[in-house]
């Protein structure tokens, strides 16, 4: 650069350019252009977030919790459930609420959701294989639930003794309990589609110590069913149906006796078609 006179009106010579001030110097003396940096080590304690991965992770709803939310339902009510209840109750849970018009243009109501296999959602064209793996897994798990509820719906539940003076097997046996409640054994009684169980809870005082026993008698093990009705002496007017179940055929039936004013014939043909279902079931 040439010399300058700063008391002169003449205007400064221009700076000569970064590339001249180092031309004469050697290569590696020379400032390199500074880089941007792309590769920096990120401690493993700090998560890479995608972009939108907030917003999945709101969407996201694991197995567990749905199962969860199956549970808490009223499997009873499943079936009434209409097209839009079906969308909304579970569709919208399982996170696939998109198939919502799919399930409306196709009529899938409660009653039709427990028989969607793979096959009826491919012809529904819904293509995704996940959707189909959640959907029939879902349904699966809703059949569970109903066919558990449907084994222990209760057909007929009654306490014996009954408590009407005419439902006691004779005069002793109902001072017993009109004079001493606190004293006296209680058999409860629940038929369900597959078993008839009883239940003997012990006296209130519980002076003997003794625990609850409970009886369970499977319809599908039961070879014969027969039933009578006989007649207190001391009350004309009321009936006992005894049932006696053949266990098998080296031991003698055991008999269960009921009671009770709702004890009739229809009772008696009811239980009979149950152990008619389950004998078919065990065969």
């Amino acid at each position: 650069m040439e010399n300058y006179d700063p008391q002169s009106d003449a205007p400064p010579p221009p700076l000569p350019h970064e590339s001249e001030m180092y031309a004469n110097q050697p290569i590696e003396k020379q400032p390199q252009p500074q880089q941007p940096v792309t590769d920096v080590n990120i401690p493993r304690s700090a998560p890479v977030q995608e972009k939108g991965t907030l917003e999945l992770a709101k969407l996201r709803h694991d197995w567990a919790d749905i199962r969860t939310y199956f549970d808490s339902l009223d499997i009873a009510q499943v079936s009434t459930w209409d097209y839009l209840e079906v969308a909304e109750r579970f569709l919208r849970p399982i996170n696939l609420p998109r198939l919502k018009q799919i399930f409306v243009e196709h009529k899938i109501n409660g009653a039709t959701l427990f028989g969607l296999d793979k096959r009826d959602l491919k012809e529904m064209k819904i293509m995704a294989v996940g959707d189909r793996v959640m959907i029939t897994n879902s349904v699966a798990y809703l059949k569970r639930l109903k066919d558990r509820h449907d084994k222990n719906r209760k057909v007929w539940e009654g306490v014996v003794p009954y408590g009407s003076v005419a439902y006691y097997k004779n005069f002793f046996d109902m001072l017993s309990h009109k004079c001493c409640p606190c004293c006296t054994n209680t058999d409860k009684y629940k038929i369900t589609p597959v078993s008839i169980r009883k239940r003997l809870d012990p006296p209130t005082c519980n002076c003997r110590c003794e625990g609850i026993s409970h009886d369970n008698n499977d319809l599908r093990f039961l070879k014969d069913v027969d039933w009578s009705n006989r007649i207190y002496c001391w009350c004309c007017s009321k009936n006992v149906i005894t049932m006696m179940f053949e266990i098998d055929e080296n031991s003698g039936p055991f008999k269960i006796e009921f009671a009770h004013p709702e004890v009739g014939d229809e009772l008696v043909s009811t239980i009979q078609d149950l152990w008619a279902a389950q004998r078919l079931v065990a065969d």
